[in-house]
């Protein structure tokens, strides 16, 4: 039930080894965040795999996690609203309202990338008052169309992502 405010990030080196690169409220995470809400978070730089309140979601739960008022841009891609890459786990209850997410490719409010093989659930969640940009190119074609209101991309063959009973509203990607 607390609510963290006024966080600034700022990572100005340019794609830095992705096992250093992991940048929000929590960078890495390997089981439960829940009951939390960020506000007035701001993340900006060159860093992949960035989220508001975390990076990269490797097994675990996030649940009643709220997303609010903040910003999240960075010339580089994998990023999220609420998460940037997920790996494993469950999403469940959370929300972004009135966040910008800019990025080059997989960029999405609750989840930026899903990557990895198996099953992953994204229960519950809402996105509201939004505006998801890209603020840049690859130039690998596909690669630069990556963007979603709920999760900008899901990256493997052999990977489920169930999103159930989940809302957008008011919500802006260009």
């Amino acid at each position: 039930g607390f609510t963290v405010k006024n966080v600034k990030i700022t990572k100005k080196t340019d794609r830095d080894d992705e096992n250093k690169s992991s940048y929000g409220l929590f960078g890495n995470v390997k089981g439960t965040v829940k009951n939390l809400t960020v506000e007035n978070v701001s993340i900006s730089g060159a860093p992949k795999f960035i989220g508001a309140l975390i990076g990269r979601l490797n097994n675990g739960l996030v649940e009643n996690c709220h997303v609010k008022n903040s910003s999240v841009e960075c010339n580089n891609w994998t990023i999220g609203g609420l998460v940037g890459q997920f790996n494993d786990g469950k999403i469940s209850r959370c929300s972004v309202e009135e966040t910008t997410i800019k990025g080059y490719a997989a960029v999405g409010a609750i989840v930026g990338i899903a990557l990895g093989s198996g099953e992953r659930t994204i229960e519950e969640c809402s996105v509201n008052k939004c505006t998801i940009v890209q603020n840049g190119s690859f130039g690998y074609g596909d690669y630069d169309q990556m963007f979603g209101a709920v999760i900008g991309a899901l990256y493997n063959g052999n990977l489920i992502v169930n999103v159930n009973d989940c809302t957008v509203s008011d919500t802006t990607i260009c």
